[in-house]
């Protein structure tokens, strides 16, 4: 019996070959692949279907890939994105991880170097929703209404809490 796919992952390049290697490496990662091969068939996926993960092409025949890319995190900046290429630069690279890529691979895409960078970008989407499960529960279980009394060292208490409950604790 096979195990049901823990991720989806949305692949997206023109090329079908890169398509198919890139969901056969998802395969070992537990991982489904939604595929799309134009810009425009990928946003109404990225719109549509719950993902754990974006690895597209930066060229598309119907759009740029970073510009696709700023999208998706405008929408979504909790899913991790891969840019794939065979047309980069350095420089390419260096602006795709400054506007919020997750990691950026040449191609031709080694098998090796892709499993590690979805397995990376896939740690890092399981410790975003591991953050957020632990953030509800904290949320739940300090609901102000559930701290009781009035005295002045109580209401301090909670105004402490006001006071930190949106700060980031790291």
């Amino acid at each position: 019996m096979t195990e049901e796919p823990q991720w989806t992952v949305l692949v997206v390049d023109d090329h079908e070959s890169t398509r198919e290697t890139v969901a056969e490496a998802l395969r070992a990662h537990n991982a489904r692949a939604e595929k799309a091969s134009t810009a425009a068939e990928a946003l109404s996926l990225f719109t549509s279907t719950d993902l754990d993960l974006v690895i597209m092409d930066m060229r598309l025949p119907d759009g740029n890939g970073l510009e696709l890319m700023d999208e998706f995190i405008r929408r979504s900046p909790q899913v991790p994105i891969v840019l794939i290429t065979g047309h980069g630069s350095e420089d390419i690279a260096v602006d795709a991880i400054r506007r919020g890529a997750h990691d950026y691979i040449p191609k031709p895409l080694g098998l090796h170097r892709l499993r590690a960078v979805v397995e990376g970008a896939l740690r890092t989407r399981r410790l975003h929703l591991e953050n957020l499960a632990l953030h509800r529960q904290v949320d739940a279980r300090m609901a102000f209404g559930r701290i009781i009394g009035e005295s002045p060292k109580i209401l301090e208490v909670k105004e402490i809490i006001r006071q930190m409950a949106p700060t980031s604790a790291t």
